[in-house]
This record gives C-alpha cells, structure tokens and sequence, in this order.
C-alpha cells in the first residue's frame, strides 16, 4: 500500500530525466519490493496507462516493462520467455541495498530510450512506438522515496 502514480501534467520529448529513489520500511511481508518511472506515458488515466516502464521492483531496477502493447525494440535475446513485454536488464547487482538512495538516469532521445541505474548502463531500446509523453512516478505496494527529480531538455 499504496497503488498509485504521480504524473506531470505536460508531455515531454527529448529530455534527460534524473531520479534518485530508495525503500522505505514498509512493504509486502512476502512477494516484491515494486515500482517505476514510466515515460511516454499517454491515453487515459488509469492505473496503468500505456507507457514505457523503467522498473524499479527491488532486484530488478533497469528492466523494461511495455505496458498496454507499447512498442519499443529491445534486443530479443533479453526477452522475458514468459512474458512478452518484459525485457531483463543488461547486468545485474546495480542497485544499492534497500534504505540506500540509487540514481535513475533516464534519456529520451527521439525514438531512443536509455536507462542507466547509479551510473551503469542497464538496458536500451529503439524505434519507440511514441518519442513523447507524460512522465509519471509509480507505486506498488512498497513504500518508496524519490527525491531530486531533475528533467533537462536534450540540446538538438
């Protein structure tokens, strides 16, 4: 508890997106520590509209999730075998331990999308379905802190 999202009211392109997060004390007694930044986001406001999603879940932060079909080429061989639109990050053990702030870098560069967790490139996807959109702060369950939220607009 809670479910939820915090969304900017604006569409953003282009933009170099810095977010610090860390967990809090409460979450679930079993399952995942989950959340995310979502960005693209468009449609309705629903939970959850269709976007691209830079994971968050503890263990797992980098990963891509297509949520509502979103459509992002994401190298194939990083595919979830059970679940279409999820794609693994590239390395793992880049997250600090839970209570401890991390660093989400995340460029939106046209049809590009960039996702670097305290420093280290995680995943990377092309030929994004939409190259604008909302931006949006999730929670699933846990709680989670963000702090530092910067957007800096790509020079073109």
């Amino acid at each position: 508890q809670p479910f939820g999202y915090l969304i900017t009211e604006k569409e953003y392109a282009d933009y170099v997106l810095k977010v610090q997060w860390r967990w809090g004390e409460k979450g679930p007694a079993k399952g995942n520590w989950n959340s995310g930044v979502f960005v693209h986001v468009t449609g309705a406001d629903k939970i959850w509209p269709k976007p691209i999603e830079a994971q968050l879940m503890d263990g797992h932060a980098g990963d891509f999730w297509l949520v509502d079909n979103f459509k992002l080429t994401v190298d194939a061989k990083r595919q979830d075998p059970k679940v279409a639109r999820h794609y693994y990050r590239m390395k793992d053990d880049v997250e600090k331990k839970r209570g401890e702030w991390n660093q989400y870098e995340i460029t939106c560069d046209g049809d590009k999308v960039r996702l670097v967790v305290n420093g280290q490139l995680v995943n990377e996807g092309t030929n994004a379905e939409l190259t604008k959109g909302k931006i949006l702060l999730q929670s699933e369950g846990a709680e989670i802190h963000f702090r530092n939220v910067e957007l800096k607009k790509l020079a073109k």
